[in-house]
Order: C-alpha cells, then sequence, then structure tokens
C-alpha cells in the first residue's frame, strides 16, 4: 500500500512478456552476498520470474537467481530485482543487466521448459 511502500500483485503493471508456469528447484542470492538460499520458481518469462520464498523479499533488491537448465552443464546466473510481493509470500522478480549471451541462454532456457 501507499503508506508502507509496499506494492502486491494487484498494483504491478501489465507484463509485457507471457510467463510460463513452471516448478523447479532453484537457488539465489542477494548482491554482495556470497551465500545462496534455496528456492523454487513457479512462473518465468523473458522479463522475469515468480521465486518462491518463505516470507517476501523487499521490494527493489537486488539479487542473483541460479538456475540449471534441463541437460546443461552449468548453472545460469540471471540479476533480478523484486518488483512486488504475493500473498502467499512470494516475490515477483524483474530481470535486469543481461549481456547478449545471457539473454540467449534465458530463451533457450524457456523453449526448453515449453517443451518439456
Amino acid at each position: 500500500d501507499v503508506l508502507s511502500g509496499r506494492r502486491s500483485i494487484d498494483d504491478i503493471p501489465r507484463r509485457r512478456h507471457h510467463r510460463l508456469h513452471v516448478q523447479f528447484a532453484c537457488r539465489y542470492r542477494v548482491a554482495h552476498s556470497p551465500a545462496f538460499v534455496e528456492s523454487a520458481i513457479s512462473e518465468i518469462g523473458v522479463g522475469g520470474a515468480l521465486l518462491t520464498t518463505g516470507s517476501p523479499l523487499p521490494i527493489d533488491l537486488e539479487l542473483t537467481v541460479e538456475v540449471m537448465p534441463p541437460g546443461a552443464a552449468a548453472p545460469l546466473a540471471i540479476a533480478g530485482r523484486v518488483s512486488y510481493q504475493t500473498p502467499a509470500g512470494a516475490s515477483g522478480l524483474r530481470f535486469v543487466s543481461r549481456d547478449g549471451d545471457g539473454d540467449r541462454r534465458l530463451r533457450e532456457l524457456i523453449r526448453r521448459l515449453r517443451a518439456s
């Protein structure tokens, strides 16, 4: 709400990219922290993802999410920023600053998930 500075799912603008409903493990770490936290993703698209968290992460928090694409040898690291929170405690992410290869790998991950 306006007073607390928190945004709910009802307050966010409509997405530019379609989100794929999935359920797979990931891990994330907050910017400037070496420690990873085990988590899961329930939605993902080119522009962002819905991260399952025990409690909502702060709006505008910068983090890195690591996912292991099916058949990949190395995890895909994606920089993101928390853009909204759900009543169930999940945190909506907007992906930021992907280089050309990161963008290609993300699109390939989504293509593989869609095909599976």
